[in-house]
């Protein structure tokens, strides 16, 4: 389990994270806004004069230190998903991740070395019709395709039903299972301790037990419906009476000294999830 505490636009939130969190608001600019300060904490993002002067940084503890980047993988799976502008391969997109993993070891390959010596041999005749044409020119030319240069020279395409198709052709569920399937095989490659978030309009059993099973995860669901078959102690509660994790069970029972009613912590858990239909 690790604690994690987002600071977010001034406002901080402590999630206890053994494997998943539902993090329920109804409100989504408190979503988005916490969205946003995992991703702009992730990507290094600088803070703007206005972020600075309004005291909107977005900061990531753990262990009451700034989280190391270097320590975790950050992945987000949503419906606005850009398939179009990460086929482009570039450095940071999901099917380059997933690419340059699958071509690891391509350089010990039979293939890839006659790809060399033919990379060569081009080279060679390159240089010796410059010779020819120019005497007094006094230049060599170097091919270099190594694994990085071969991957840029990859056309992703969609095939669907045999027929290659685009972007816009994938359905809601095929969008979000793209991205599931390349994030799951990164993470069954890195063996490195993970972050996902999960910005679904909606989500069905399936994607959340496929997301529990993959190793050295954290998941964070953003939800602002009651999920079934999900523990009470696995909600992060952000609503106008309550900015709660339930699995903190010291705050808990300071509520409870409060309530007037008899309640045990789990009966207590019980009843504030359950109020969460009734929203």
């Amino acid at each position: 389990m690790i604690d994690l505490e987002i600071v977010s636009y001034g406002t901080h939130y402590k999630l206890y994270l053994s494997k998943i969190k539902i993090f329920y608001t109804q409100d989504y600019n408190i979503r988005y806004q916490v969205i946003q300060s995992f991703k702009n904490y992730f990507s290094k993002e600088r803070d703007s004069e206005y972020t600075l002067e309004m005291d909107y940084k977005s900061k990531l503890y753990t262990d009451n230190a700034l989280l190391n980047i270097n320590d975790f993988e950050f992945f987000e799976i949503s419906n606005i998903f850009d398939l179009k502008n990460d086929f482009k391969l570039g450095i940071k997109s999901l099917l380059y991740r997933f690419l340059e993993l699958k071509m690891e070891k391509i350089e010990y390959t039979e293939e890839y070395q006659t790809l060399q010596y033919v990379i060569k041999d081009i080279e060679e005749s390159l240089n010796d019709a410059v010779e020819e044409d120019n005497e007094n020119l006094f230049l060599n030319f170097k091919i270099d395709l190594e694994k990085k240069q071969l991957l840029k020279l990859i056309i992703p395409t969609i095939i669907k039903n045999g027929f290659e198709a685009s972007h816009m052709d994938l359905s809601y569920e095929e969008k979000i299972q793209l991205q599931v399937d390349l994030i799951s095989f990164i993470i069954s490659k890195l063996s490195k301790r993970s972050i996902i978030i999960v910005d679904l309009p909606s989500i069905n059993e399936q994607l959340i037990e496929k997301l529990i099973d993959l190793p050295f995860t954290y998941v964070i669901i953003f939800s602002n419906v009651r999920l079934k078959k999900i523990n009470n102690s696995d909600y992060y509660l952000c609503t106008k009476e309550y900015n709660l994790d339930l699995s903190d069970e010291n705050e808990i029972y300071n509520l409870l000294m409060d309530s007037s009613k008899n309640y045990t912590i789990e009966e207590f858990r019980t009843f504030l999830v359950e109020k969460l239909e009734n929203m």
